[in-house]
């Protein structure tokens, strides 16, 4: 009895561009690239979907170390209501608590440089405090603090004696006499400088306590080195 030899199977030909068939027509393979039609490969696929994973990953770990980052600081602005017009509005307004301590800035000069030394006391609302004085070309300098307390105590001073308010009737002093002056500095608005002649001055009723107590500072923060 003849052994029927198994038959082999040829390629013949093709079904269409993903599937290469026998010449019975059955199916041996399919490829799975994908050609640009028809539906994409799962190669395809997993490899968008880890992209998109890792893409999300990326925008979500920016934004944590965006978050940890410290943000820029914002330098504070003085509050300035809207019915504040001048300096003497803003000491009005900082002794009721609408108008920032540290906006605000004293100054007062007192003494005569060619006769016993002029002295400068600069008093910033922030509490520091400098002075300095210069005498026959010799010039000295000391530093100190004041508390917030202490500094509001000064601004009611200036309030209570409309520090505003005070101007002197002599024009010309006599030879050598010091020409004290207080000047309030604060932001937003033009400075507010009063001033007369010491021997005015003594006796007015208003700037004399302001003065008084202007030099006294003076006198403790440079240990009576200035005058």
């Amino acid at each position: 009895m003849d052994r029927k030899q198994p038959s082999r199977r040829r390629v013949v030909g093709v079904r269409d561009r993903n599937a290469i068939t026998t010449e019975t027509g059955n199916t041996i393979c399919e490829r799975s690239e994908h050609t640009g039609t028809g539906r994409p490969s799962a190669f395809s696929i997993s490899f968008s979907a880890a992209f998109a994973i890792s893409a999300v990953a990326a925008i979500l770990a920016l934004l944590t170390a965006c978050a940890l980052i410290d943000p820029i600081p914002t330098l504070p602005t003085p509050v300035r209501p809207p019915d504040l017009h001048s300096t003497a509005d803003a000491l009005q307004a900082a002794v009721e608590g609408n108008y920032p301590l540290d906006a605000l800035a004293i100054r007062y000069e007192g003494g005569s440089e060619s006769w016993d030394g002029k002295t400068t006391l600069t008093i910033h609302g922030s509490g520091a405090v400098a002075v300095t004085s210069d005498h026959t070309g010799q010039h000295s300098a000391w530093s100190s603090s004041l508390t917030e307390e202490e500094f509001l105590a000064l601004v009611r001073l200036l309030v209570d004696h409309e520090v505003w308010a005070i101007q002197g009737e002599r024009e010309i002093g006599v030879p050598d006499e010091a020409h004290p002056t207080v000047t309030v500095e604060a932001e937003g608005f033009e400075p507010l400088q009063v001033g007369m002649w010491l021997g005015e001055a003594r006796e007015h009723p208003d700037f004399r306590p302001i003065l008084d107590v202007l030099a006294g500072l003076a006198r403790d923060v440079s240990g009576g080195g200035a005058r």
